[in-house]
């Protein structure tokens, strides 16, 4: 997997735990990945034994790498499984940046990058995940429109809320800018929809691009 690179290796300083690791890095780009699976376990099994000081700049340095390298996130499961509950412990302790990366990595949804965020106000790319993981929300709600929003109402204005919180405390990408401004004039004109005339052409008068996803229904 893409995350676990040779400069990974070369930060690695137990000589077996290096071995281990660059050994399913073999057998999975040689595509064996039953071997390179039960190879990982056991180079797992042996890094348990290890303390914590090493354990833990191995796993400072994976995080620091991904992070740096914004590809692909995807794990091992035997290092995911070690690496979450460990951030999580981290995170549980407001340690940083160590609580990023267990945002950055593990956490799904906006309330769990929320409690996070809460934390570390002043974090940008915690504010960044979060503020991405609200624009999720509303674009999982539109999905079905115009035949109805898959959030709450009140969910749709908390999301709002927050985002323009964040807008004032943090300068973000103007794409993102864009594209919470897109979602809140779609949700506006939605919840200002009569029902008496096409959405879509509701939505073409008022200047917002939409275009409905087309719905089946099915009777017996």
């Amino acid at each position: 997997m893409n995350t676990l690179t040779s400069d990974l290796l070369s930060s690695i300083a137990d000589p077996q735990l290096r071995l281990g690791i660059s050994e399913y890095i073999d057998l999975w780009r040689s595509g064996l990945k039953k071997q390179a699976n039960s190879s990982i376990r056991k180079t797992m099994q042996y890094f348990d034994t290890l303390d914590e000081n090493t354990r833990r700049v191995f796993e400072d340095n994976l995080c620091k790498s991904i992070e740096n390298s914004k590809t692909d996130r995807r794990l091992p499961y035997e290092i995911s499984v070690r690496l979450e509950r460990s951030l999580k412990q981290s995170a549980d302790n407001n340690e940083m940046p160590r609580s990023r990366w267990y945002c950055m990595l593990f956490c799904t949804g906006s309330q769990m990058i929320r409690e996070i965020y809460r934390k570390h106000p002043d974090d940008y790319p915690i504010a960044e995940m979060y503020f991405s993981s609200l624009l999720s929300d509303l674009d999982f709600g539109a999905h079905h429109f115009p035949e109805g929003c898959c959030i709450s109402e009140d969910h749709y204005h908390e999301c709002v809320s927050e985002c323009e919180q964040l807008f004032s405390i943090h300068s973000f990408a103007d794409a993102l800018r864009s594209e919470f401004s897109y979602y809140k004039a779609l949700y506006t004109a939605y919840y200002s929809w009569d029902r008496n005339c096409d959405f879509s052409e509701f939505c073409k008068l008022h200047g917002i691009g939409f275009t409905a996803v087309p719905a089946y229904y099915y009777t017996e």
